[in-house]
């Protein structure tokens, strides 16, 4: 499964995927803690030491 977000009015489109690692234990979800929603994914993104650059704003074409 593969969630998107969408936001038309910011011109917004993101897939998300997870990244699973297959353990000794079984599949491990290394990416459960990531939020699903847009708002608290931008807010994840702006955080200092988990992006390297400002969040990207979407341009007219």
């Amino acid at each position: 499964m593969e969630p998107i977000l969408q936001s038309p009015e910011r011109r917004i489109h993101l897939r998300l995927e997870d990244t699973v690692a297959l353990t000794e234990k079984g599949p491990e979800n290394l990416t459960a803690a990531v939020p699903a929603d847009l708002e608290p994914l931008y807010a994840l993104i702006r955080e200092k030491g988990v992006n390297s650059g400002p969040v990207p704003r979407a341009t007219s074409r």
